[in-house]
């Protein structure tokens, strides 16, 4: 090809890879893997659940009764064992909206709300329906953490699955 050939054709192959991959180097991009979530987005989702749970944390230091405080520390102990694995594998943030969204804002309004009024209404009522919630909220968590787990165990044994049938259909097994 000629020298100005030449030259359109790098023009169109810079013009595809601004298009592609934008203008600005430095910008955030996807990080890679079929997650999709951008690494601002993970760190983002990361901090409020660590942000939930500090303020669960906050909330168990003004609750005077020590059955309720160690449920509370194990229920904070499974929450950051999530986010751990969500840290560890972006992917797992998907698996983990509800978790996020649902359970543990929950688990920090309600510990909030029960260490804000347990000092001014000293009810047995409310310490039962407390305890009541604690059992739930502790039962999902864990549950929540085996599912985790779990599916991670499925994405391993899928991938060994598929390992070994490569390795048998090309006859090294």
């Amino acid at each position: 090809h000629t020298f100005l050939v030449s030259i359109a054709f790098g023009g169109g192959a810079l013009l595809g890879m601004a298009l592609s991959y934008g203008f600005d180097p430095r910008a955030q991009k996807t990080v890679a893997g079929a997650h999709g979530y951008t690494i601002e987005e993970i760190s983002t989702t990361i901090e409020a659940a660590e942000n939930a749970i500090l303020s669960i944390e906050n909330a168990n230091n003004k609750i005077t009764n020590r059955e309720f405080n160690t449920r509370i520390d194990r229920i904070c102990e499974t929450a950051r064992h999530i986010v751990d694995e969500m840290e560890a594998n972006p992917g797992a943030i998907r698996r983990a909206r509800k978790f996020l969204l649902v359970y543990l804002d929950g688990a920090n309004k309600v510990t909030n709300g029960y260490a804000n009024t347990h000092l001014q209404a000293d009810a047995i009522e409310l310490e039962q329906n407390f305890r009541n919630v604690l059992d739930n909220i502790e039962t999902v968590f864990k549950e929540q953490k085996d599912k985790l787990l779990e599916e991670d165990l499925f994405d391993l044994d899928v991938q060994i699955e598929v390992l070994a049938k490569q390795l048998k259909h090309e006859g090294i097994v």
